[in-house]
């Protein structure tokens, strides 16, 4: 089952390891509106409030499913 789309595994796994909106654009080649967009979509497939959230729920997810 998967939840999210590689890229927005990919920008939840920047933002836990603290990376901004700009360094996560950085990271992937891509413009920081891109990833606000790609945040947005996160929080409402996880049904969140906030990145860290978000964070949070899919790194319990991965450990539940054995997915790290």
């Amino acid at each position: 089952m998967h939840v999210l789309t590689d890229t927005q595994a990919k920008v939840l796994e920047l933002a836990a390891d603290g990376y901004d909106s700009n360094g996560i654009a950085q990271q992937l080649h891509c413009a920081p509106s891109t990833v606000r967009k790609h945040k947005q979509n996160i929080l409402t497939r996880l049904n969140v409030p906030t990145i860290q959230e978000a964070v949070a729920q899919w790194t319990r997810f991965q450990h539940m499913f054995n997915l790290d």
